[in-house]
Formats: C-alpha cells, structure tokens, sequence
C-alpha cells in the first residue's frame, strides 16, 4: 500500500513536469514563429527597397527639365499628377519606362489647356516652368509636382518635388 502510493506520486510527478516541459516547448515555438515572421516582414522589406525604383526631377543645361530614375529596379508609367491655376489646368507627358539609372529621353514640360474652353495653350507659348525661368519672372511662384511611377510588380510609388526660383528641393517619397 505504502508502495502503491509512491508509485502513484512519481506517476503524477512525471505527469506534471511532462505536462511543464509540453508548455515550455509550445511557449518557445510560439515565439520562434512570432521572430520568424518578423524576420520574414523585415527580409520582404528590404528586398523591396533594393529593387525600388526612385525617379526624380533635375535640370540640363539650367533651363531643361527632366526625369532620372535613380531606383534599383525598373519605372514604369512615370507622370506627374496635373495641376491648375485659375485659368489652365497643366498636364505632362507621361514616361513609359525608366530603366536603371536612366535618364527620360523627352523634357518635361507642361501643356497649358485653358480650364473655360478646353483649348490648348497657344503653342510657342511658354509658362514660368523651370527654376531657371522662374528667376526671371517677375513674379515668386513655387510648385509642388507630384510624380507617380510603379515598379515591374505594379506597386505604386509617390515622390514629392519643389520647384522655385532657388531651384529644385526633394520633398517626400512614399510607396502607396
């Protein structure tokens, strides 16, 4: 009898640390998985970046405007967001595709459409565009572009730009 009792107390004794190490087991895996997924997030992360397209605005020649895509990876569709005045809504052509470190083969300029009748802007026509005609103008005006670009998978990317008479600033970039 007095046996059949200590046999009892080890058997629960093994049942309880068994039953411990189970838990201590289970504890460890979840949060192995919790750091893998993690790591996982933070390798998905950084593969994107290295292969983020970046496209930018610089001037050529102190009066030209132009695309550069400084990315790691391919742009495609790059255009700038239309703005508007008063009087005329500005559009851009768009660029299909910047490759690595490539620089856009047409200026930028934008196309004047008159907001009351629709009409293009007379041609030859210039609007104060660039850092370089904004000094020379007679009157102070800034302009934020917004331009959009996706990368070969079809995600989408923003990058902010000013244009004033003291030249070119970056902004802001951000994947959307």
């Amino acid at each position: 009898m007095y046996l059949s009792a200590i046999l009892q107390l080890i058997s629960t004794l093994f049942y309880v640390i068994s039953t411990g190490a189970l838990i201590i087991t289970l504890c460890v895996l979840i949060w192995y998985a919790y750091e893998t997924r993690a790591l996982r997030k933070e390798t998905v992360k950084q593969t994107e970046l290295s292969q983020r397209p970046f496209v930018m605005i610089f001037e050529v020649d102190n009066h030209r405007l132009k695309y550069r895509n400084s990315g790691q990876g391919i742009a495609l569709n790059v255009r700038i967001k239309p703005f508007e005045n008063r009087d005329y809504t500005f559009i851009f052509e768009k660029e299909n595709l910047l490759g690595l470190n490539e620089i856009s083969k047409h200026d930028i300029n934008p196309v004047a459409i008159n907001n009351k009748t629709g009409e293009p802007y007379p041609p030859n026509t210039k609007f104060p565009f660039t850092p370089y005609e904004l000094r020379s103008a007679y009157f102070t005006l800034v302009r934020i572009l917004e331009i959009y670009y996706e990368n070969i998978e079809g995600k989408c990317y923003q990058t902010r730009v000013q244009i004033s008479r003291e030249g070119l600033k970056f902004l802001d970039t951000q994947k959307f």
